[in-house]
């Protein structure tokens, strides 16, 4: 129980990440009130750069989270051998994607924390699989960046417009204004023309 304004506590321990959501309750002499509940966020220890994650087998080696923002929409890890014709970008059996099951679903995929404050000019890099049948790709990825202040969009891209299709294609995104910042990564994903957005090897880096 906190008995002052502030309260210090430690979540994980040092060298671990992982995604919380904290809930606090007033106390009184008539009970308990409802609580006030967090945004799920990424606490513990940030990840140094250069880093990587290319879900290999299945798996991811970093966390990440997934929220739904409407619809029916989620981000998953997917194999080879999850949908047909997709197949990952490095060929280690294993990407990332979102899927909804109607026009306007939404999802957003939330990385843990990286350290950034060695960095001169930091690079985030990934793979789209740029998914084309009969109609044009026109699902959107909102790249968005929290330093500590709250995310801030800073690029988004449409599917269709990353390359040739029913292949991987990469995407980078310059992230000069955080260095010398501790942040996190969200890609906010829609469903507007196909019901799967996929994505595979993750990078930051620093360019300098």
């Amino acid at each position: 129980n906190a008995t002052s304004t502030s309260l210090r506590y430690e979540a994980v321990p040092k060298g671990e990440q992982a995604f919380l959501a904290y809930g606090v309750f007033a106390e009184s002499d008539g009970g308990l009130s409802d609580a006030a509940i967090s945004d799920m966020a990424p606490v513990g220890t940030p990840y140094a750069i250069p880093y990587a994650e290319s879900f290999a087998n299945g798996t991811a080696s970093s966390i990440f989270g997934s929220v739904t923002d409407m619809g029916k929409a989620d981000w998953g890890i997917f194999t080879d051998k999850s949908v047909s014709g997709v197949t990952s970008c490095d060929a280690d059996n294993g990407f990332a994607g979102m899927e909804g099951s109607a026009y306007n679903d939404r999802a957003s995929l939330l990385t843990g924390k990286f350290d950034l404050t060695q960095a001169a000019a930091p690079l985030f890099e990934f793979c789209v699989f740029h998914m084309k049948g009969s109609v044009a790709n026109e699902n959107p990825i909102e790249i968005l960046i929290n330093d500590g202040t709250g995310f801030n969009s800073i690029a988004t891209i449409e599917v269709g417009q990353t390359g040739e299709a029913n292949t991987w294609n990469p995407v980078t995104v310059m992230l000069h204004d955080y260095a010398n910042k501790v942040v996190s990564i969200k890609l906010a994903g829609k469903v507007d023309s196909y019901k799967y957005t996929f994505i595979d090897a993750m990078r930051i880096y620093d360019k300098s």
